[in-house]
């Protein structure tokens, strides 16, 4: 099993992808939040009868805190709203398992992940051409997200 990030390395902030124009909206940073065990994500699928685009709607994160134990997890803000028509619940086989590449399409539409283990979760949203694909290599570099409704970014402890 890859060590996992520590404070001994710097923490890199790669830029949020997406829509520029975040006027007025709320930012978040969950920036250090590595021990990822969970991830919910609602989203709309398309519907051309009705002209919905498919979107996603509100990203939450599970955090494993203090000792490691799953006794001690805690759960991040809503960012968006968990208000869309689908949901999933991606949950990682913590501590074995974690994510090396994020993936991210449109305005921060759509969203696929990647496991040290081979697994992806997703797409999930609109799946178009990626805008990024934040990949971090075999060991453990996550380092949290950040962003804003129309654009996400990730956190990264370089090896």
């Amino acid at each position: 099993m890859a060590s996992h990030a520590n404070s001994m390395h710097k923490l890199i902030k790669l830029p949020a992808t997406g829509s520029s124009s975040s006027y007025g909206v709320t930012a978040w940073d969950q920036q250090g939040e590595t021990h990822v065990c969970q991830i919910f994500v609602s989203y709309t699928a398309a519907n051309l009868r009705s002209r919905i685009s498919a979107r996603i709607n509100g990203l939450q994160f599970q955090y494993v805190k203090g000792n490691h134990s799953f006794t001690y997890s805690d759960m991040s803000n809503v960012f968006g709203q968990l208000s869309g028509t689908r949901f999933h619940a991606v949950k990682l086989d913590y501590p074995r398992e974690y994510l090396t590449c994020v993936t991210i399409y449109g305005n921060a539409t759509g969203i696929a992940l990647k496991t040290n283990l081979g697994k992806t979760h997703g797409p999930f949203g609109n799946v178009g051409d990626p805008t990024a694909c934040f990949c971090l290599g075999d060991e453990n570099q996550f380092g949290g997200f950040h962003g804003a409704a129309d654009s996400w970014g990730i956190c990264s402890y370089p090896a």
